[in-house]
């Protein structure tokens, strides 16, 4: 089950030259400038993520309700989605 973002900001960026994780910082940079907190989930496109990872406190979850090259970024519940592995 994945975690339930509270509230998200919805980034695009088709940069070639900018890996993923890059990609996940400028939209974090730009969450956080908008609303005055930092991010800790971002939802991308499946195929961009082989598993799911965390980069600098974000969660980077694959979800297949995301386009390419998008990035659903925001703040979720610390518990929601935890299952034990």
């Amino acid at each position: 089950m994945a975690a339930q973002m509270d509230f998200g900001l919805l980034w695009y960026d088709n940069d070639r030259t900018r890996d993923l994780t890059g990609k996940v910082a400028r939209a974090a940079a730009r969450y956080e400038a908008k609303f005055g907190r930092r991010p800790n989930v971002c939802y991308v496109h499946s195929a961009s993520l082989e598993r799911e990872t965390e980069w600098q406190g974000v969660r980077i979850v694959g979800a297949p309700n995301v386009l390419p090259n998008h990035f659903w970024i925001g703040c979720a519940s610390r518990s929601a989605g935890r299952e034990a592995a």
